[in-house]
């Protein structure tokens, strides 16, 4: 009697184990599997919250955060050195949802590496001819240098025209230089200066393919001199002052036939020259002037007051 007993209390226990896995394996064949998000960042390094919780730190692979449930989450992404950005992302369950995400130095912006064409065969000799320039992605800063923002690196300066948001302007190329370098930047060469004044679309203007009064500090008495940075509207990729203001210093040699030679990856411009390029015009200038493809070769000057600069930096 005893020994029927435990059959049927272990059969009882095998039936309801088997049960068990049955509905087990019902409810798992009838869950969808979780919702992944998988984060890349440029550059890489650059720790991830979710909702709050550290989640760890993006590498080339990816960062990859599983979610059990669809809802809405709030990210943080964080690096030294970089603007802390943030975004809200919806991920439901069995999706995978792939976010890239540029991360910027403060006062700057990202322009996208690519193949672009660079000068005018409409324009001046040395703006000839038209020819396909490719481009690392780099950043640059947003606006011009400012008075305020020289003066931490030289407080000795003595700018010509008073207000810390004024450009700095009476800058030599050699100073101008020194304190990209000072700041962990560089000039931009002549070919990403044009770039990102033209912007995605290639227009002749930074701002579009018509030159309009209201975008820009041009056509000035030469008393009048250069305005606040960042006084108009931003254009192509965000960047302000890229038409007119004042001249910007580029890293490269000017050369007259450089585009007839020049290279066509991250070109540099010539080995050597007499002067530096300026390019982007200034509050005195005319229109046509101050297009994102105008290469003045006749100013030799040292320094000037309509001469200022802004720095880019490499993309880690």
């Amino acid at each position: 009697m005893a020994e029927n007993t435990n059959r049927l209390w272990l059969w009882s226990l095998v039936g309801l184990v088997l049960l068990g896995a049955v509905v087990g394996f019902y409810v798992w064949l009838m869950t969808p599997p979780p919702g992944r998000l998988v984060v890349r960042t440029v550059p890489n390094g650059v720790s991830v919250r979710v909702d709050g919780d550290l989640k760890g730190v993006t590498v080339d692979t990816g960062l990859v955060v599983t979610f059990l449930e669809t809802a809405t989450h709030f990210l943080e992404l964080e690096k030294v050195g970089y603007v802390v950005d943030t975004t809200t992302v919806y991920v439901a369950l069995d999706e995978v949802l792939e976010l890239q995400m540029v991360m910027k130095p403060p006062g700057m912006v990202f322009i996208l590496g690519r193949t672009f064409k660079m000068g005018d065969d409409g324009g001046a000799y040395n703006e000839k001819p038209v020819h396909r320039v490719t481009l690392s992605p780099f950043y640059m800063d947003r606006t011009e240098v400012t008075v305020e923002a020289f003066r931490k690196f030289r407080r000795a300066y003595a700018p010509p025209f008073s207000g810390d948001t004024m450009p700095a302007v009476e800058v030599t190329w050699e100073d101008a230089q020194a304190y990209c370098r000072w700041a962990g930047k560089r000039l931009p060469t002549e070919a990403e200066w044009e770039r990102a004044c033209r912007g995605t679309q290639g227009s002749p203007y930074s701002f579009g393919n018509r030159f309009d009064p209201q975008r820009a500090r041009i056509g000035f008495a030469m008393e009048a001199g250069p305005g606040k940075v960042g006084a108009f509207k931003p254009g192509n990729g965000g960047l302000y002052d890229m038409t007119g203001n004042v001249w910007e210093w580029c890293a490269d040699w000017y050369g007259r036939d450089t585009y007839r030679s020049g290279r066509g990856e991250n070109p540099g411009g010539p080995k050597t020259g007499s002067h530096r390029v300026l390019r982007g015009g200034a509050w005195y200038s005319k229109p046509q002037y101050a297009k994102c493809t105008h290469r003045p070769g006749n100013i030799q000057k040292t320094k000037d007051v309509s001469f200022g600069f802004r720095c880019v930096k490499e993309v880690e």
